[in-house]
């Protein structure tokens, strides 16, 4: 590399304050650099604070009451595509129950991932049934298919996935 090529390097650096030049020399001192770490950057401090924060936000929301929150509720209604989690069948915004995967009576929380879309019927009939058996029931009982039910039990799994994983930090 020539000499040009290193110098405006070292002064773009210089310019990111990743490079620290002491400009206060006297003459015939050969001039002093300090190298930062990344940890001694504002700037990349502020972008480390920044992502935290973003995590932080979105972690406490997935802590949050999905079930008694109307908005929220509404939210997991969406991501359910406003389906019964279990049948499959169209639900309308104003019949629609909320479903805890791990029911309320086996400690399960009423966090986003805990909860699922339900009709009037499959909601009773599930009770504090098991999630994952009950969505067998509605495979062997004809209410879906086995494509459709390869694919609610692969959605089932993430959904328990990630609460178990919120479950065990939230205490």
């Amino acid at each position: 590399m020539s000499h040009d090529v290193i110098k405006r390097g070292v002064n773009d650096l210089i310019k990111l304050n990743i490079i620290y030049k002491n400009n206060q020399l006297r003459p015939g001192q050969v001039n002093e650099y300090e190298i930062r770490l990344p940890s001694e950057i504002p700037e990349i401090i502020e972008m480390i604070n920044a992502d935290k924060n973003i995590l932080i936000e979105e972690k406490n929301e997935d802590l949050e009451d999905f079930y008694t929150n109307p908005e929220k509720r509404i939210r997991i209604f969406e991501r359910d595509n406003k389906k019964c989690f279990y049948c499959l069948c169209e639900l309308q915004k104003n019949t629609f129950y909320l479903d805890h995967i791990f029911p309320r009576s086996r400690g399960g929380e009423n966090y986003k991932f805990n909860l699922i879309t339900a009709c009037k019927i499959c909601n009773s009939k599930k009770s504090d049934k098991d999630a994952e058996n009950f969505l067998l029931d509605s495979y062997r009982g004809g209410l879906i298919t086995q494509e459709e039910f390869l694919k609610q039990k692969a959605t089932l799994e993430s959904l328990i996935e990630k609460y178990k994983k919120y479950k065990v930090e939230s205490v």
